[in-house]
């Protein structure tokens, strides 16, 4: 699978749960990108992932997630924020985890490995759920994981790893987010920002995914009775491609292209964008969209955010 990018939210009663993909098996999967919301029910052996719930014998590779993923409180619930459990000589590499984790055994970034490799990867949510079983990257361990990174802040967790079993551990290294977002930490670390990661200041890296433009979205400003400044920022690894973009609102969450397309044809591959939205009505709630044009795929943002006029 090459080339993928969704938005969804995902409630059912599965054993294996993925927003891109549930189970994946003697599978190549490259420069994906999902990201919503994954919640399931307290019932027999489960495994939640923010791209993918199970990996067998598969690689993985440029690719991240930015989903919120609940998973019940089976004590055979996995979850982690990219994959759930990682077995039989996977490989994850130049891949990253951006949604929070509640789940039995869990970790930012992969709650189950078992003889897989992940490598060049990063992992910045929160976790929550059974902290005997919580790693701020991984939940349980029996894999190798080489020079990665985890957020000791935002994830809310002590330990990198909760169970490793024989210590099998390379280079797995905590920071803080200050530390996250400085791009020195991971070019002193080898990362390839020329063909495979992105930065910009005040951020996290990124995957560079070729065709999807990574999206950030700020707290509204300049909040007045009829209008307000919407702002945010678009990564793009290829500036040609990216053909335009701008904010769309609506006050329902339903937020679509059609609703007010606030356009900017301005295509440079790193932009802080912000927009005046006006002619609103006061006291009431505004959803709002950034939203990137390319010339392959209309793509939404990866959350929205709702905001009250006074």
């Amino acid at each position: 699978m090459v080339d993928v990018n969704l938005a969804s939210s995902v409630h059912n009663r599965s054993a294996y749960l993925g927003a891109l993909i549930g189970h994946a098996a003697n599978s190549y999967i490259f420069n994906c990108f999902s990201s919503g919301n994954i919640s399931g029910d307290s019932f027999r052996d489960r495994y939640c992932g923010g791209l993918i719930g199970y990996s067998a014998n598969s690689i993985i590779s440029n690719s991240y997630s930015i989903v919120a993923i609940t998973s019940g409180d089976n004590k055979a619930s996995n979850a982690g924020g990219f994959i759930a459990c990682a077995s039989d000589d996977s490989q994850i590499i130049n891949c990253a985890a951006f949604g929070d984790v509640d789940g039995v055994t869990a970790g930012g970034f992969c709650g189950l490995v078992f003889s897989s490799v992940i490598e060049n990867c990063i992992s910045t949510g929160r976790v929550v759920g059974h902290d005997e079983y919580n790693g701020g990257f991984i939940g349980h361990n029996e894999g190798a994981i080489i020079n990665s990174f985890w957020d000791t802040q935002t994830s809310n967790q002590v330990k990198d790893i909760a169970i490793n079993i024989d210590n099998i551990e390379q280079g797995l290294v905590g920071k803080t987010s200050a530390q996250m977002k400085n791009l020195a930490t991971f070019t002193n670390a080898g990362f390839d920002f020329t063909n495979v990661w992105i930065h910009t200041a005040n951020n996290y890296p990124v995957p560079a995914l070729k065709m999807i433009p990574f999206v950030v979205i700020s707290d509204a400003t300049n909040i007045k009775s009829a209008e307000m400044t919407a702002n945010g920022s678009v990564i793009a690894a290829n500036a040609t491609l990216l053909t335009k973009k701008g904010f769309v609102w609506s006050k329902h969450p339903n937020v679509s292209m059609d609703n007010n397309l606030g356009s900017s044809d301005q295509n440079n591959s790193v932009e802080d964008y912000a927009h005046v939205i006006s002619g609103l009505e006061g006291d009431t709630k505004y959803y709002i969209k950034l939203m990137p044009l390319t010339e392959m795929v209309f793509l939404t943002v990866v959350k929205w955010l709702f905001q009250h006029l006074r």
